[in-house]
C-alpha cells in the first residue's frame, strides 16, 4: 500500500517523499525537492502516485550521472551529426564529472541542478551557460521521458552567467566595405601552390561552414548548373580525421554559386587534374582544398592565420585587435544578403540552418536595421503619394 506523499519545506524550497508500507514499515519509493511552490512539489508527488496506481511506475536507475550521460551519448548521438556537435556533448560530460562527481542521476534534485548553474555561471558568460545547459538538459529530458528518473531537475530553472565575460560580438561580423575589400584581394591573389585564399573566397561567397568547405569534393561541383552540393564535412578536430556528416539534416543542401567563383574553381580543377596525371595517387579523397606538398586538407588554424594576415595587410584590423575567424566569413555573407533584402527563408536554406528561427536569432540585429531602413523608405513613399510627387 502506498501512503499519501509527505510534502515539506526546507531552506525555503518544497520537497516531497513517497513511501510504501511493507509489514508495517515505511520504505521510501521516491523523493525529490527544490520546488518554489508547494503545489509544484505536490503535483510531482501525485504523478508518481498515479504511476504506481496504474502499474506504470519504474524504479529510477542507480547509475551515476556521468556514466548514464556517457552511455546515452554513445548510443544515441555520437557520430550522428558533425564532429563539432560531438565535441559539445563531450564538453558537457566534462562538466558533469566536475560538478556531479559520483552523483546518481536519480538523486539529482532541481536545487542541485540550479546550484550547478549558479556555480558555473560565476565564471562563465550567459551564452556559455546556455550552451552547457542545452546539452546537459537534453539528457535529463529523455531520461525523465523514458522513466529512468522520476522528475526532470531542469524544469523551470533559472539560467545564470556573468555578463561582464560576454565576448565582443563585433569580431563575428565584418564591415561590408571591408568584406568587399577582402574578397577583391583574395580574388586577385590566387595561387594553386597555396590554396588558403581559394577557400577564403569560396566561404565568403557561399556562406559555408569551414568543415563543409573543407569536405568539398570535386563531384560536389556542378559546373553546368552552377551549384555546389553540400552533403558531408571533413572532421578536423578529432582522430581519425576524415569525412563526417553535416551538422544536421538541413545542412545537406545544394546552393547556387556565382559565375566568377565557379570560374575560379574551374581553373583550380585543371591544376588538380594535371597533378593527378603526374602523380596518380595525388589527392585520393578528391578534395578541393588541399596542401600540394602533402595532399592534406587545409586546417582551420591555417585558414584563420592567413585570414588574420590578410586583414592586417589591408588595414581591416590593426595590430593587437582581435582577429576575424573563418566563421566571420559565413556570418558576413548572410548579413550581406539580408541587408540586400533577400528573403530570410532563402538565407536560412543557403546557410543550412535547421529552421528559420535559428537564422532570425543569429541575425536579429541585422533584421532590425533592415526593418528600420524599410520604415524610413515607407515614410518617403507615403509622403510622395500625399504630395502628389512621382
Amino acid at each position: 500500500m502506498v501512503n499519501v506523499a509527505y510534502i515539506y519545506k526546507r531552506a525555503n524550497l518544497w520537497h516531497f517523499r513517497v513511501n510504501r508500507s511493507v509489514n508495517g514499515k515505511r520504505l521510501p519509493i521516491n523523493s525529490n525537492g527544490g520546488y518554489r511552490l508547494r503545489s509544484m512539489a505536490k503535483e510531482a508527488a501525485q504523478e508518481i502516485e498515479d504511476q504506481i496506481k496504474h502499474g506504470t511506475y519504474q524504479e529510477p536507475t542507480d547509475q551515476t550521472f556521468d556514466r548514464y550521460y556517457e552511455e546515452w551519448f554513445h548510443t544515441f548521438y555520437e557520430g550522428k551529426k558533425s564532429a563539432a556537435n560531438d565535441n559539445h556533448y563531450r564538453s558537457a560530460l566534462k562538466k558533469i564529472k566536475k560538478y556531479f562527481p559520483n552523483k546518481k542521476i536519480a538523486d539529482i534534485s532541481r536545487s542541485d541542478y540550479q546550484n550547478f548553474l549558479n556555480e558555473f555561471g560565476k565564471e562563465h558568460a550567459p551564452a556559455t551557460v546556455l550552451k552547457a545547459h542545452v546539452y546537459i538538459a537534453k539528457c535529463f529530458h529523455e531520461a525523465y521521458h523514458f522513466g529512468a528518473i522520476s522528475i526532470d531537475p531542469t524544469y523551470e530553472v533559472s539560467l545564470t552567467g556573468d555578463t561582464s565575460l560576454e565576448k565582443d560580438e563585433s569580431h563575428k561580423f565584418m564591415n561590408l566595405d571591408d568584406f568587399k575589400t577582402l574578397i577583391q584581394y583574395t580574388y586577385t591573389h590566387l595561387d594553386p601552390r597555396r590554396v588558403t585564399n581559394y577557400i577564403i573566397l569560396v566561404m565568403a561567397n557561399t556562406g559555408m561552414r569551414f568543415e563543409e568547405a573543407d569536405g568539398l569534393t570535386w563531384d560536389c561541383i556542378d559546373f553546368d548548373n552552377a551549384t555546389i552540393k553540400i552533403d558531408k564535412t571533413w572532421n578536423y578536430t578529432k582522430k581519425p580525421y576524415g569525412f563526417g556528416p553535416t551538422k544536421n539534416q538541413s545542412s545537406m543542401r545544394s546552393i547556387h554559386v556565382d559565375k566568377q567563383t565557379l570560374g575560379v574553381l574551374r581553373k583550380l580543377k585543371l591544376v588538380n587534374d594535371k597533378r593527378k596525371l603526374i602523380r596518380p595517387d595525388y589527392n585520393p579523397n578528391n578534395l578541393l582544398f588541399i596542401r600540394p606538398e602533402n595532399g592534406l586538407p587545409i586546417s582551420n588554424d591555417g585558414l584563420n592565420s592567413q585570414l588574420s594576415s590578410i586583414c592586417k595587410k589591408l588595414g581591416i584590423i590593426s595590430e593587437g585587435q582581435q582577429s576575424y575567424t573563418s566563421h566571420a566569413l559565413r556570418h558576413t555573407h548572410a548579413s550581406m544578403l539580408l541587408y540586400q533584402n533577400r528573403d530570410i527563408t532563402y538565407v536560412s536554406k543557403r546557410l543550412g540552418h535547421e529552421n528559420v528561427t535559428t537564422t532570425y536569432k543569429t541575425y536579429v540585429h541585422v533584421l532590425k536595421e533592415v526593418s528600420a531602413r524599410n520604415d524610413s523608405a515607407l515614410d518617403g513613399i507615403v509622403t510622395s503619394l500625399i504630395n502628389g510627387q512621382k
